[in-house]
Formats: C-alpha cells, structure tokens, sequence
C-alpha cells in the first residue's frame, strides 16, 4: 500500500524561540497514519514535495524517530518494525514482538511511548521495545473480562555501518522483563550523568512500580525497581505518558483514566527517584454540546516546559498548566485550554512533546488530522504560555501526534559522579571475574592475583560513597564478600591487591537483586 509522503519544512518565526537542538538527533520529527509526514525544524519557509516512499502504518501513537547529526531521518519504528532513511524496513528489522500481537494488528502499533532510540558512538543504537506475548494476547482475545496488559520487555541493537550506511539489526529481542505486569505505555529514557549511558524507566500496570535498565555501548543491565505507594494507575493505559525534565533532575508520569500525576526528582548518577509527589488533577467540563454535564479527570500525556518549573498535562478535551514551584492548589493549577476546534471536528488530544524550537506540541488521539496545537511559550505562567490552536498545518489529513523522544542534549552532569573517568569500568580485562552477577547474599571474587597479597575489596553506590570496606588475604584466589546488607540497585565493585611486585586494581559492575 503506497502513499503520498510530504517533508515538511516548519517556520520558525517566534523572535522569541531559541533552537535548542545541538546534536540534531531530534531536527526531524516523523508521524503520520495513511500519510507519512517529516516535519524538520531548520527555519527555512515552509515547502511541500512529493516522494514514491511511503511508510505502511508506521504508527498511530507511539512511534519513535532519530536523525543523523546534520538532522536527516536515518531511522524510524513504532516497536513493531524498523525503517531505514529509506522507508524500507531495516535489515532484520521485521516483526519484532509478540508474534500473535503483531499479526493481530498487521505490524501496526497503537499505543504511545511503546519503543525508543538510544544513540551511542561507532554508529551503533539500541531500541528498547514493550510488548504482549503469545500467551498473554491469547487471554486478550478468549478469556472473558481478562486485564490486557504488556507482559514482555526487550530490545534490539542497531549497527548503521552496515549495508553501505542503511543499518542492520545486529541483536534483536533480547529480553529484559518477561511474565511481568506491565503498562502499554509509559516508558522514557534519560542520559545518564556521565553524558554517554541512558537510564531506560518503565511503569508497571496498576501499581507504581518503576522498573530501571542502563544502558551502555557494550551491555544493558537490569538496575532493579522502585516502587510507590500512589498512583494506582488505570487499566485504560493504551494512553499515557513519561518523561523527564530538560535538565533531566525532575520525572512524571500518568495513563489515561488515572486521574492523578506522579512527579518525583530524579538522579542521574544512581537513576534513583525521590522526594514522590502526587497530584490530583482538577474536574474539568468535557465541552459537549449534547450535555454539558459532563466532566473529566481523564489524562493522556505531559511534558515539563524548558525551564522545568511547569508541567503540562492533557486529557480528552483539556490542556492543563501546573506550577510545580507553587504550593498553593489555588493558583498552581491553570487551565490552557479546552477544544482547539468545533465537537464534530475534535479528535481529542494525546501525547505532547518539546521541539527543537522550545515550543510544545500536543498531538492527536483519533485517525488523523491537518493540524497540530502547541504552546508557544511553555517558560510562562497562565495566559502568557499562549496557547496556539491547530497552529501546525499540513496539506492534509493524517498527522498524529510528535515522535516519541528523549533529549538527546543532555550532557554531562557538573556534580560528577564517581567513577565515570575510570576505564576499568568498561570490564575490558579477564584477569579477575565475580560471579553471581546479579547477585544477592554472597558474591564470590576470583583472580590468581589475589593469591597472597594484602587485598581491598570495597563496594560504592554511583555517587561514589562507600558502603562496604574490607582486607582479605586469600590462598584460593577466591574471596567471598557477604552482600546481603546491600539493597536492589547497581553499584561499583572496587578490588585492589599489593604486593612487593606492585598494585593491581580492577572496578566492576555489580547487580544486586
């Protein structure tokens, strides 16, 4: 099935939008049902061309896209395939996930947030991936009154040095969470401190339960899970949203039906979230014509403003503004806006996202539209923010909602944490090996150099504190470290031997589950 595809040049004439975009990973946005639009971001008029390429049902929600670093689409996916710069699905790109899932819905993705990509140097990007299993979809389809959910996490890698520059799929789904309860959406990523790693965070279903993941050039571990005693998050999550602040120190999340926000401050060193808050959203009138009784709670996305004081949420038929430094629920609360357009011509809102150009973009539920709303000044409180209504026009129908990205400009944190310089990290060297990893009560430290030597054996958390310190002397080349002590999370592993020879030192990685 062909269809047209028009590329999309957006003017940028707000004298007071600043282009953000560095690495230009984000210069081009793609979205699009029946119609495959690239919307770039580089502030030239506005044209339209024609191209034979299309994309085959590349997503109505929940696709993703990344740019090269002069901002061309070089690859594009909705969690079931993977696109080439070319629109032709990627070498070993097809049909990934549940396979009764995919045939059931023709490789077509429904749901936000469901897949990402995360670039890495030598060309190389991995793409976490949420979906249902066979097993699981066999209870969507012939078990009466079952609670559909996503039961499988897992990712691919991506090698774009492959086929002349068009990319291979060099490991594809791999496992990361399997058996598990787990939200249709609600899934994003921040870069790590040290400007190189990505922290993966998704939301279980129902309970707050968020799962965490690490992800580095050469592996992607399993850090643990947090969980919160609120929200209760809703069944109805084929809406939803997370995302983290610009600055990456600030996390939110919500699903459609569940009424409330959950925010929380997020390290960038540890990927640990604290200091929960909670917000209940206010009761607002749906704006239906035929009853205007009606009343919401409903949410389906939200998105920090640049500065991270405001946070924007949506629902079916309203924009909310929350001032996140305001602690009164009076004044903190402000509403952007209802219907950008007439009853019969809304399609409900959906997830919304920050361009290149520092203005917000909210997307579109329902099949399609010629227009996209934003928020051209997402930095002000009230009024000012300026809601611009339907403002993103194509030449027709067919546009969704804006990719799903992190920031990929995020860099390294000023406050570094130890130890990001240290190479040894990298576990380049076998000379010495720890096993279990994961691990829970016991870890066992082996290495001919530890043999009759004055060894240390210390074990940090990411910020660099130390919360285990111990001499050993060994005959075996063995030491067994009692662990227990330790809670879930990943931490450093630093082993030093001296001897009359010289000093040896090795830092590892260690899972603790």
């Amino acid at each position: 099935m062909a269809f047209k595809q028009f590329i999309l040049s957006l003017v940028l004439v707000s004298a007071v939008s600043t282009v953000r975009a560095q690495s230009k990973f984000n210069y081009s946005w793609v979205s699009g049902i029946f119609k495959t639009y690239i919307i770039v971001f580089n502030g030239a008029e506005m044209v339209f061309s024609d191209s034979t390429h299309s994309i085959n049902y590349l997503s109505l929600n929940g696709g993703t896209n990344i740019c090269d670093s002069n901002g061309n689409v070089i690859l594009m996916s909705n969690g079931c395939k993977v696109f080439n710069k070319n629109k032709v699905i990627l070498d070993n790109g097809d049909s990934i996930g549940g396979r009764d899932y995919l045939q059931y819905y023709n490789g077509f993705s429904l749901v936000p947030q469901t897949c990402l990509f995360l670039p890495f140097k030598d060309s190389v990007y991995y793409m976490p991936y949420c979906t249902a299993s066979d097993t699981e979809f066999d209870k969507w389809m012939n078990v009466s009154g079952h609670d559909a959910v996503f039961d499988m996490m897992g990712y691919c890698k991506i090698d774009m040095k492959l086929n002349g520059g068009l990319g291979k799929v060099v490991e594809r789904e791999i496992p990361l969470l399997q058996n598990d309860t787990l939200s249709k959406s609600q899934m994003m990523a921040c870069k790590h401190a040290n400007g190189k790693d990505w922290w993966v965070l998704k939301q279980a279903r129902g309970a707050n339960k968020v799962y965490k993941f690490l992800f580095t050039q050469d592996s992607v571990d399993y850090i643990g899970s947090q969980n919160f005693p609120e929200p209760v998050f809703s069944i109805f999550d084929q809406g939803g949203q997370s995302m983290f602040s610009q600055d990456g120190t600030k996390y939110a999340t919500t699903c459609r039906g569940t009424g409330k926000v959950f925010v929380a401050d997020f390290d960038r060193c540890q990927g640990i979230l604290s200091n929960p808050e909670v917000y209940n959203i206010p009761e607002q009138n749906c704006h239906n014509p035929l009853d205007t009784t009606l009343k919401e709670t409903f949410t389906e996305g939200l998105a920090f403003s640049p500065n991270g004081q405001y946070l924007y949420i949506d629902m079916y038929f309203n924009i909310l503004q929350l001032d996140l430094l305001d602690t009164d629920s009076s004044t903190a609360w402000y509403h952007v806006a209802g219907l950008d357009t007439t009853w019969d011509a809304f399609q409900s809102y959906s997830n919304m996202y920050l361009a290149p150009d520092n203005r917000l973009y909210i997307g579109n539920f329902s099949n399609g539209s010629k227009q996209m709303s934003r928020i051209d000044n997402p930095d002000v409180k009230g009024v000012g923010c300026n809601f611009c209504p339907r403002c993103l026009r194509m030449p027709a129908a067919g546009i969704v909602a804006p990719p799903h990205m992190p920031n990929y400009d995020l860099g390294i944190d000023t406050s570094m944490c130890w130890p990001l310089e240290n190479e040894n990290v990298n576990e380049k060297e076998n000379l010495l090996s720890i096993y279990p990893n994961p691990a829970r009560n016991v870890l066992t430290i082996e290495s001919d150099d530890l043999n009759r030597r004055e060894n240390t054996v210390e074990v940090y958390n990411l910020l660099g504190q130390v919360l285990l310190s111990e001499r050993r002397k060994t005959s075996s080349g063995k030491i067994d470290l009692d662990i227990s002590s330790l809670k879930e999370g990943m931490y450093l592993l630093k082993i030093v031997t001296r001897s009359p020879q010289g000093v040896n030192e090795w830092v590892r990685k260690l899972i603790v589950e």
